[in-house]
């Protein structure tokens, strides 16, 4: 069993659904505290996604520092123990530094992996028999998933809430790979923040959002990806926003239908971003309506740290 790392300071991680308003609140509480930024979102690493992604505009990075954005190319693959081996040192050096690092994201795969030490046992990512599952789950719910899993793997299943739809679509994918082997390690000190609030707000936000997307002109990316010959199919293609542009450029969709399954993939992956934070451990719960100051002073109080 692999240790978990061990930081300078208890880790602040601001944590919660798509379109919470995660990316403000971390710069805003960086200000404060004289910190920087850890990216924790699986779709921010490629250089060539950036309208879709969401990722902090120039003016808030340079603001404030952020880490793990604009790794790779979206036509490599990134791994979540890429991601724990990319952030770990760069945790450690901001911490060498003096400042505070703030891990934000909404990816939970990723924060699980740091921080309750999660590791994965050599197993690859099959984003076939994932998206398989994901079907499923759309149409059937995550609870037919659980009976699937109970069927296959009842010890596994036990220990899985029947809602935590990524862990179960893993628990499956690692069966058909034949490599389910999960270990545990320690977990890191940490504080877990997490933005949620009331459901239609945050459907309607998300919509919001969407539209900008769009506006700021998503398609138009997501041709000149296609153009630039990145598979449609490749994992990075296959997220949220990109995978309806996609499907609309290549005219399997009409502008209507894209949009609208983009605005209802967006909520259901909310409601699964929230259903996986919930099963965190000790999670603390932020109203996202809330003042970004007064959020601030919450989590300052809660970690001891002050302006």
């Amino acid at each position: 069993m692999v240790q978990a790392h061990r930081f300078l300071n208890p880790l602040i991680v601001i944590a919660g659904p798509t379109a919470a308003g995660k990316t403000a609140l971390g710069i805003e509480l960086a200000r404060r505290i004289d910190g920087e930024i850890v990216s924790a979102d699986s779709m921010q690493v490629y250089r060539e996604m950036s309208i879709g992604t969401a990722k902090p505009t120039e003016a808030e990075r340079a603001a404030v520092p952020h880490r793990l954005i604009d790794l790779v190319s979206c036509k490599e693959s990134f791994s979540v123990a890429d991601y724990v081996s990319a952030a770990i040192p760069a945790i450690d050096e901001i911490e060498s530094r003096g400042k505070r690092p703030i891990v934000v994201g909404g990816t939970g795969l990723y924060l699980r992996a740091l921080l309750e030490g999660y590791t994965l046992g050599g197993a690859g990512e099959d984003s076939a028999v994932r998206d398989r599952y994901r079907e499923i789950a759309d149409r059937d719910g995550s609870e037919a998933l659980h009976r699937m899993l109970s069927e296959r793997a009842p010890e596994r299943a036990a220990k899985i809430h029947r809602n935590d739809t990524v862990r179960l679509i893993r628990a499956l994918e690692l069966i058909d790979s034949g490599k389910m082997s999960i270990r545990r390690s320690e977990s890191i000190p940490h504080f877990l923040f997490v933005l949620n609030g009331d459901r239609d707000r945050l459907y309607a936000r998300i919509d919001e959002r969407a539209e900008r997307m769009l506006n700021a002109g998503l398609v138009e990316e997501v041709r000149e990806l296609l153009a630039q010959g990145i598979d449609p199919d490749c994992r990075a293609m296959r997220a949220i926003g990109y995978r309806e542009a996609s499907a609309y450029v290549r005219g399997e969709c009409g502008y209507g239908e894209m949009r609208e399954a983009l605005k209802q993939n967006s909520r259901r992956y909310a409601k699964r971003q929230l259903t996986f934070f919930r099963h965190m451990e000790n999670p603390i719960w932020l109203d996202f309506e809330s003042n970004a100051s007064i959020m601030c002073d919450r989590i300052q109080q809660i970690i001891g740290e002050k302006s």
